[in-house]
């Protein structure tokens, strides 16, 4: 394990020569030895395995020598190795799959205003360059099981002599639970003070006697998932291409709070996944409330596919949970040659365009 950033560079850069010609930027602590717990998770955990590194620097190196520039490359790294691990990685994950399925694609691709839905302009994380460019961006995607983790670790942080049980439905939602950790959580702690639980829709979080063996019982299903965050593409929209084809890209990673997806057991990710997407193009199909100037029913549409990659780097013997959904009611579809580029080039891939499945 890295305990600094300093240590990870150098890791990093015994791996690549590209990276060893950057500049050490300033350290920072992973790891709090007083506290006996880690300061940037994601960092700490990631640094500390070699198959991960391996790949970080591979993807780096052939990055470079597909002619992206040092400067972007060195941007990624910084955040990667601080307080952005989460995103960066995810992003450099997602680059790392079209890298290793021999996907042609360019990367931080500068949009102006009048092209996507953010007014003031912004840089997309790439474009599929399989004939006529498909834009993309990346995102993490660690819906609730990333965020139950840091209520858990706030919560345990609040309580530190007692055992902090958050118990019932895994499937909140993720406004939900972001409220939770933000406006609602100083209720919470003063709630559980005075009573030593507390409910808030579907969880039930109560203080109790720390014990050698503790168990806590939790209910998944996968539809529901889905129901509770149909809208969450929305959370995006800003990146949403007006006149081109656009792909959200959403990244899991057991460590990074998609455990659940990257285990795919009994098909709960696949069911999830599938669910989701079929959710998100067509559920907001007459939704007339407003997204950044547009109602959501067109923002849905400028949607024209999501793509979940699994970013474990772990050998496994079971196939990793890739997936990609098309947009029945896509504005801008995809080329039928990029449609079969992706859907057979990247290993292992679900795909699924909704054809006899879109009402």
């Amino acid at each position: 394990m890295a305990n600094t950033r300093h240590e990870w560079w150098h890791d990093l850069a015994a791996l690549s020569p590209i990276i060893a010609t950057f500049a050490l930027p300033p350290d920072e602590p992973y790891w709090d030895n007083a506290k006996g717990q880690a300061i940037n998770t994601a960092a700490f955990n990631i640094s500390g395995c070699a198959h991960h590194n391996r790949s970080i620097t591979r993807w780096i190196d052939v990055l470079a020598n597909e002619g992206v520039s040092l400067s972007q490359i060195e941007k990624l790294l910084v955040d990667l190795t601080s307080r952005n691990t989460y995103g960066s990685f995810s992003e450099l994950a997602a680059y790392g799959l079209l890298i290793d399925s021999n996907i042609p694609f360019e990367i931080q691709v500068s949009m102006k205003g009048t092209a996507i839905l953010n007014p003031n302009g912004s840089d997309l994380d790439g474009a599929f360059m399989i004939g006529d460019p498909v834009f993309f961006d990346v995102k993490a995607f660690g819906l609730h099981e990333y965020l139950a983790e840091q209520l858990k670790l706030r919560l345990s942080n609040a309580f530190p002599s007692e055992f902090v049980e958050i118990s019932g439905s895994s499937d909140v939602g993720v406004a939900d639970m972001t409220e939770l950790l933000g406006t609602g959580f100083s209720l919470l702690i003063s709630e559980l003070t005075s009573n030593q639980k507390a409910r808030r829709g579907k969880l039930e979080v109560q203080l109790k006697k720390k014990r050698r063996v503790q168990f806590v019982i939790n209910t998944a299903n996968p539809y529901e998932l889905a129901e509770t965050n149909a809208d969450y593409a929305f959370k995006f929209a800003k990146q949403f291409v007006r006149r081109k084809p656009f792909v959200l890209i959403f990244v899991t990673h057991p460590w990074l709070g998609g455990l659940r997806l990257s285990q795919n057991f009994a098909g709960d990710a696949d069911n999830f996944m599938r669910s989701f997407a079929r959710r998100t193009f067509m559920q907001f199909r007459s939704d007339r409330k407003k997204v950044l100037g547009v109602t959501r029913a067109a923002a849905s549409r400028l949607l024209s596919g999501i793509m979940f990659v699994d970013a474990s780097q772990l050998p496994s013997s079971t196939p990793p949970c890739h997936a990609l959904y098309l947009n029945p009611f896509a504005k801008h579809p995809l080329s039928k040659l990029t449609r079969h580029r992706l859907a057979t080039d990247i290993s292992d891939i679900r795909f699924d365009d909704f054809q006899h499945d879109a009402y």
